[in-house]
Formats: C-alpha cells, sequence, structure tokens
C-alpha cells in the first residue's frame, strides 16, 4: 500500500519508525492531516510523549514548568496559571500531537540515513530500533514528572 501523501521509500522508513501495529492508524491520521486530534495525547500528554520517545518536548515542558515556578518565588506575585499551563499542554498534545510525532519521526528518519549509509536493511533496523513505543518511556515521563515535583517543592521552599 503506497500512501499517496509519502514517496513509497519515506512510508518505508516512517512505517519502520512508528512500528507495524501504529502503522495503520498514524499513516490514516497523516493522509488527511498532519494536525488531527489525538485523544491519548490530549489525556495522557505527558506519558504520551514518553510512550512516543519524544523526550526533547519532555524536557521542554518541565523547563517551562520549572521556569513558571522560578518566575513566581522570585516576583512573589501567583499568576494563577497553574492548572491553565497545565490544560493548555494537554490541548496542544491533542491538537498537535500526530504532527508533533510525524515530525519527531522525520527528524529521527533523517538523522539515521545521515549516519547509516550502509544499506537499506541497516536503516530499516535502526529505526525500529529507536521508533516504535516504549512503556519505559512513560515510565521515565513519569520519572520527570515526580523529579518536577520534588524541584518545585524546592524552589518553593516546602
Amino acid at each position: 500500500m503506497v500512501n499517496k501523501n509519502f514517496p513509497e521509500i519515506e512510508e518505508r522508513l516512517l512505517g519502520a519508525y512508528v512500528g507495524a501495529k501504529n502503522r495503520g492508524y498514524y499513516f490514516n491520521k497523516w493522509a488527511k492531516s498532519a494536525q488531527s486530534w489525538n485523544w491519548a495525547a490530549f489525556f495522557l500528554s505527558f506519558l504520551w510523549l514518553g510512550y512516543r520517545k519524544m523526550y526533547s518536548y519532555i524536557f521542554m515542558v518541565v523547563g517551562i514548568f520549572l521556569l513558571y515556578d522560578i518566575i513566581i518565588v522570585f516576583s512573589g506575585f501567583e499568576f494563577g496559571m497553574d492548572s491553565t499551563i497545565g490544560i493548555t499542554l494537554s490541548v496542544i498534545c491533542g491538537l498537535l500531537g500526530n504532527y508533533l510525532y510525524l515530525m519527531h519521526a522525520n527528524k529521527e528518519i533523517k538523522r539515521v540515513t545521515e549516519q547509516n549509509s550502509a544499506s537499506m536493511e541497516n536503516i530499516h533496523a535502526e529505526l525500529e530500533k529507536r521508533g516504535g513505543t516504549s512503556w519505559l518511556g512513560g515510565l521515565v515521563a513519569f520519572g520527570m514528572i515526580i523529579m518536577y515535583i520534588i524541584l518545585a517543592a524546592f524552589i518553593y521552599g516546602v
């Protein structure tokens, strides 16, 4: 099956990265629009990012939360945005999760193809290893949440 939106070689590489289990779901979403709604990303935003091995986004979100906490402590002014930031993160992940995942997959594919010019089989195997899902990644995301809570408690002097 060659998707009309992806050249055949790109489709094979994307399929290897996403994994056989979720290939159909994501290819259908990306064929309609890369910016389609993702319920899992909405409800489990932080954990979903970890599950999809999108660790740079996790660090970015934790950084935003910590920056917000530091601003509150140093300014002494509560902006009342604690829940707003969390809700905004959920909505952004729901709206842009599929698009962010496609961009992440394309970046990884480019990185792997530039590093492994040997054979298509090696590239395919490396993409399968780097891509797909990871329960460990979800646990890493959960661990980052715990680390954030500990750091926030330290920042607020609790």
